[in-house]
C-alpha cells in the first residue's frame, strides 16, 4: 500500500510541475535534486495561479475542463501500469525482502518517467488547443509574470506543463466537485 502512495506521490510531482513553463538560465540545475513529497501539491497551487492570474474566460475554461475530462482514460491506465510496476514480482536481493535495491528503485524510476512522458504525448493536442485559445493579452501577462522572474516565456514548454496539468491526479481549479470555475 505504502509503494502505491509512493508513486502516486511521484506521478503527482513529475505530471503536476509548475505550469509557468519558463526557460532560464539555470534551467535543468534541480534535474538531479530530490524532490520532497508535497511538490506535486505545490506545483499545482502555482500552477492554478497562473491560470486564476489569466482571467480565463468561459470558452478556455470549458477547452480546460474537456481536455481535463478526456485525460481521464489515459489518466486511469497511466495509474494501472504505475500500480502493476509495484506489483510485479521482484527478486530478493537484500535482507529486507521486497524492498529491492536501488538499481531495482532506479529501474522502476525510470519506467514510470518513461509512462509519464508517454501519457503527456496522448493529452498533449488538447493542452495545444489550450494553449492556442488564450489572447495575445494573455501570452503577455505569461511573458511579463516570467521577466517578473528573470526568465523568458516559452510557449512549447508552457504546453507541456498543461498536458502535465491534465494528467494530475485530483481536480484543479476548484476545491470541490464541480471543477474548474
Amino acid at each position: 500500500m505504502n509503494r502505491i502512495l509512493l508513486a502516486s506521490a511521484l506521478v503527482a510531482a513529475l505530471a503536476a510541475a509548475p505550469i509557468l513553463a519558463l526557460a532560464g538560465p539555470n534551467d535543468g540545475a534541480a534535474a538531479g535534486r530530490h524532490r520532497h513529497a508535497g511538490a506535486g501539491r505545490d506545483h499545482a497551487r502555482r500552477g492554478l495561479r497562473v491560470l486564476k492570474a489569466l482571467e480565463l474566460n468561459d470558452a478556455q475554461k470549458a477547452i480546460l475542463a474537456d481536455g481535463r475530462a478526456a485525460a481521464e482514460p489515459v489518466r486511469a491506465d497511466l495509474r494501472a501500469k504505475i500500480k502493476a510496476l509495484f506489483e510485479a514480482p521482484k527478486s530478493p536481493t537484500t535482507p529486507t525482502e521486497g524492498q529491492g535495491n536501488a538499481d531495482e528503485r532506479k529501474a522502476r524510476r525510470e519506467k514510470i518517467r518513461a509512462l509519464i512522458e508517454a501519457a503527456r504525448a496522448q493529452v498533449e493536442p488538447s493542452a495545444q488547443k489550450f494553449v492556442g485559445a488564450l489572447t495575445v493579452e494573455q501570452k503577455s501577462k505569461l511573458s511579463e509574470l516570467a521577466q517578473k522572474h528573470g526568465k523568458t516565456f516559452d510557449e512549447a514548454k508552457f504546453t507541456k506543463r498543461i498536458a502535465g496539468m491534465l494528467l494530475a491526479p485530483g481536480r484543479h481549479g476548484h476545491h470541490g466537485r464541480h471543477g474548474p470555475r
